[in-house]
């Protein structure tokens, strides 16, 4: 199995930059609503901006899946790498 090299070009870190810069623009909208309205903030806002961040965790759960399949070319072995960073904290960095 041939592993990517590590100078490889991020193809997919400018959509997820798209992807996480519309969902804040969605929760800087909410936040001018409900400061425009108090009301809202207690009674709809978290209903509506829990959506979002669901929505912001998804597309990073993608994001990390896909670059650990182009670097092993199988999801086999996400565990340890997870394991590896959890175990060499500088390696967080990397990416």
């Amino acid at each position: 199995m041939a592993k990517t090299h590590y100078t490889r070009h991020d193809y997919r870190i400018e959509s997820l930059k798209y992807i996480l810069s519309g969902l804040e623009n969605s929760i800087n909208q909410l936040n001018k609503v409900s400061k425009k309205y108090p009301i809202y903030r207690e009674t709809f806002y978290v209903e509506e901006v829990e959506p979002i961040y669901g929505m912001a965790f998804i597309a990073l759960q993608n994001y990390i899946n896909s670059s650990i399949f182009d670097l092993y070319e199988s999801l086999n072995k996400k565990m340890k790498f997870i394991v590896r960073i959890k175990k060499y904290p500088h390696l967080k960095g990397l990416g």
